[in-house]
């Protein structure tokens, strides 16, 4: 059996201690695309509601009242989640804040 020598290979191109910051940087630009993606899909639901109100006040579509309600509630209720969601992320921003160290 034989052993390469260590000086042969570079172990810090294996092993990387010192880019700790890239992967923190990676996460947080992982969450900010979660967060635009979330805000996008509700901008969307809200346009689609906005769009089979009109539809239907203008009789150019089969859309049934039952429809634009269960729209407007999903409308409703995401951005309902929106708002919830920035409460908690402000109040565990102003919690970390206080925090004495």
């Amino acid at each position: 059996m034989f052993i390469d020598s260590i000086h042969d290979k570079n172990i810090y191109t294996k092993i990387d201690f010192l880019n700790t910051n890239k992967q923190k940087n990676k996460e947080s630009h992982d969450f900010i695309n979660y967060f635009q993606t979330a805000l996008g899909e509700i901008s969307n639901i809200q346009n689609n509601s906005k769009k089979n109100i009109e539809q239907f006040q203008s009789n150019h579509s089969d859309i049934s009242l039952n429809d634009i309600m269960i729209n407007l509630q999903k409308s409703s209720i995401s951005m309902e989640l929106a708002i919830q969601v920035r409460n908690r992320i402000i109040s565990a921003y102003k919690e970390i804040m206080n925090q004495q160290v």
